[in-house]
């Protein structure tokens, strides 16, 4: 019958029924055919001709509703088209099960050459459902899809965009099912002009084992949205023509490997919330898309300014991996989980606010795994980040491990809001430059912000029990303990206020452009590491200061000298070390020093003279070892004991003076004094270590006040010199005229 259909008409929409054979025959104006879920079945050729066929949405492929994988008469698109050509129809060979669901039909059908897009909105895709079908561009799966057969876009080499409600084979897939199809499964394992070879890996007959499959996938295809389900191990392995990701909100879970050497790809969109993207579990960095990619798209936004809802408890490792256009995130106190990598490649990061350093909520100084900053940014390099070693507390807190992490050179701020910043937290971070403490924060661990060269401000909220800050540097809430100078300021001086009487571990450490401080006479402790690159120290002249710490002013290189208030009773081990521009020590005449460390003048080169105070009792270890530059020594009638290398090396030592209470000289205290001539050796030491004189090569007398004597047990016989004469100050009795230097003096 020959009908008269508007022009004009373009959209028909049928919402239920049966739509009989023939029902759009030869309708060549309309561009837009939409069935309705209700339909139940499809006559053939009931579009045939239909010419200008654009977009089309169907309930199912094929002949009726209810279609299985064993059923027979598994009909593909073609079949809706007929078999008779037309013009503006494609010839197109379509495979499927026709009578028989284990022996394949072909079928050359013709379908619209216009026809570019296809929605099904449910059902089972049958195998070789578009098979062949050259000119469609755009395919969309409805969420209600429930099995796909295999090879069901075979040959669609055009194909650019592809909808799907899972990857692979059937909805409902999980990490252990076995069969965990990738996206290769829907095109099939033969050539066609236009399928790219693609070998991909994923579980097929068992969840543990790896199975590799070559198959062949559109060149075209360029965006793939996935709008659920898990998506498994390798789904889009070695995809790399692809350069659009679409997730929907109702992915969870993505298998290792998902999106492994997909490095076309560009853009990435999720179509749920942040909250939603937060709790993704992504098995390894490549199961993110944004492995590869550059841009993360939430709710059609580009993701630049990162601001966490308070609904999140936790974000995922790898959550927002190589984030690129990332310049800020804030993450709220409801979070108590980081997953590591969690913000790997955010090159253009530039501030961060955190609930806390680290892994986890609630870690205290006594905790295993407190982790540092880096570790929010993973231990793999990229473009952009600075390899930066981090010192921490991990399976014990009695041995540190060192990683080194890259955290984006952009990152000059970062607000920690709350909780216990662990030991190293933001050590060798060197390119921040702000750090602000909120009002939860308990406790700050040692060398926290150790070589952060660029920080010029540290900021504390007001109502911190236990912080503040004056002028950009932290002090304990009291005033009284000065905990950490800002050390990328570029002044050259500064004045200790007033309140404070603890100069903190490491205070003024990495400080390069302060070269002096004065240091107000409440100061009582100096703690280790406190200084580094001074050339001036002022005491005031009333200073209470009792406790010079471990390696205090070691590698003060140009400081030239110092005078050490009477106040003080200890020197810690290195606490001058390394202070090679050093020339003079200065002690006061009512010096209450007791105890000078280990090392704590090593290879002080230039120190000429040192007069050691009588309140002293004992000269560490290595004290003054290679100070080559020291001609003189006069030590304290307190000192009962001389360290183990006290003295050793310093070659141009000439003159020493050993005071009346030493008992004890330690094993090689003078080794090495390759310029001392003569020594006494007052009665009161009773032993003389091993080695005390060793190389001394200009030795040639050793006096003895003790009348009851000395002896020498050994002779070193490896080096020959001038006669070495050893003398009894009482008898003038001489005991040894050698050439050899002693090896072991005993008391008689």
């Amino acid at each position: 019958t020959t009908y008269y259909i508007p022009l004009s008409l373009k959209s028909v929409t049928v919402t239920g029924g049966y739509i009989p054979r023939g029902a759009f025959y030869n309708c060549k104006n309309i561009t837009n055919i939409t069935l309705g879920d209700d339909v139940t079945s499809i006559g053939e050729w009931a579009f045939w001709g239909c010419s200008s066929l654009g977009f089309l949405t169907i309930p199912f492929v094929g002949a009726r509703a209810g279609v299985t994988s064993s059923s027979t008469y598994q009909y593909p698109l073609g079949y809706l088209f007929g078999t008779s050509s037309y013009t503006g129809g494609v010839e197109t060979t379509q495979s499927y099960y026709g009578s028989s669901a284990s022996s394949i039909t072909y079928t050359t059908y013709y379908i619209p050459l216009s026809l570019k897009s296809v929605t099904v909105t449910g059902g089972y895709i049958p195998r070789g459902a578009f098979y062949n079908c050259k000119n469609i561009t755009n395919i969309t799966l409805g969420d209600d899809v429930t099995s796909i057969g295999e090879w069901a876009f075979w040959g669609c080499s055009s194909l650019g965009f592809l909808t799907i409600p899972f990857v692979g084979a059937r909805a409902g897939v999980t990490s252990s099912s076995t069969y965990q199809y990738p996206l290769g499964y829907l095109f099939g394992t033969s050539s066609y002009t236009g399928g790219v070879e693609t070998t991909q890996s994923y579980y097929g007959s068992s969840a543990s084992s790896i199975t590799y499959t070559t198959y062949y996938i559109p060149l075209s295809l360029k965006t793939v949205t996935v709008t659920g389900g898990y998506i498994p191990r390798g789904a889009f392995y070695g995809c790399n023509n692809i350069t659009n990701i679409t997730l929907g909100d109702d992915v969870t879970t993505i298998g290792v490997n998902a999106f492994y050497y997909c490095d076309s790809l560009t853009d990435v969109y999720y179509t749920g919330d942040i909250a939603g993207w937060c709790g993704i579990s992504f098995g390894s960095a490549n199961a993110n898309p944004m492995y590869y990619a550059d841009n993360l798209y939430i709710d059609g936004k580009l993701v630049e300014d990162l601001v966490i809802p308070d609904s999140v408890t936790s974000i995922g490792k790898n959550a927002f991996y190589n984030c690129t256009s990332l310049t800020s995130v804030t993450i709220p106190d409801s979070v108590t989980r980081i997953g590591e990598y969690a913000f790997w490649g955010c090159s253009s990061l530039e501030s961060l606010t955190i609930p806390f350093v680290g892994a986890k909520a609630g870690v205290t100084s006594s905790s295993t795994y407190q982790y540092p900053l880096g570790y929010l940014f993973g231990t793999s390099s990229y473009t952009g980040g600075v390899a930066t070693t981090q010192n921490y507390y991990d399976s014990s807190t009695s041995s540190t491990t060192s990683t080194t992490y890259y955290i984006p050179s952009s990152l000059k701020s970062v607000t920690v809001t709350g909780g216990y910043i662990p030991r190293g937290a933001f050590q060798n971070c060197k390119n921040i430059t702000n750090i602000t403490l909120g009002d939860d924060v308990t406790r700050i661990g040692e060398y926290a912000f150790s070589g952060c060269t660029s920080l010029t401000s540290i900021s504390v909220d007001e109502n911190n029990p236990n912080y503040k800050s004056i002028d950009g540097n932290l002090y304990s809430k009291d005033g009284k303990t000065l905990i950490q100078y800002a050390i990328g300021k570029t002044a050259t001086s500064f004045v200790i206020p007033d309140s404070v009487t603890t100069i903190g571990e490491e205070a003024f450490y990495y400080c390069t452009s302060l070269t002096s401080i004065v240091i107000p006479d409440s100061v009582t402790t100096i703690g280790p590491y406190a200084f580094y690159n001074l050339t001036s120290v002022t005491f005031g002249a009333n200073s209470q200061l009792t406790t010079i710490g471990e390696y205090a002013f070691n590698g003060c290189t140009s400081l030239t000298s110092i005078t050490i208030p009477d106040s003080v009773t200890r020197i810690g081990e290195w606490a001058f070390g390394y202070c090679d521009s050093l020339t003079s020590v200065t002690f006061g005449e009512n010096s209450k020093l007791t105890t000078i460390g280990p090392m704590a003048f090593y290879e002080c080169d230039s120190l000429t003279s040192i007069v050691i105070p009588d309140s002293v009792t004992g000269i560490g270890d290595f004290a003054f070892r290679y100070c080559d530059g020291l001609t003189s020594v006069t030590i304290g009638d307190s000192v009962t004991r001389i360290g183990e290398e006290a003295f050793s090396g310093c070659s141009s030592l000439t003159s020493v003076t050993i005071g009346d209470s030493v008992t004890t000289i330690c094993y090689m205290a003078f080794a090495r004094c390759t310029s001392l001539t003569s020594i006494v050796i007052p009665d009161s030491v009773t032993y003389i270590g091993q080695y005390a004189f060793y190389y001394c090569d200009s030795l040639t007398s050793v006096t003895f006040e003790d009348p009851n004597g000395w002896y020498v047990t050994k002779t070193l016989g490896a080096t020959s010199g001038t006669n070495l004469t050893l003398t009894n100050a009482t008898t003038n009795e001489t005991y040894l005229t050698d050439t050899y230097k002693t090896y072991y003096w005993y008391k008689k």
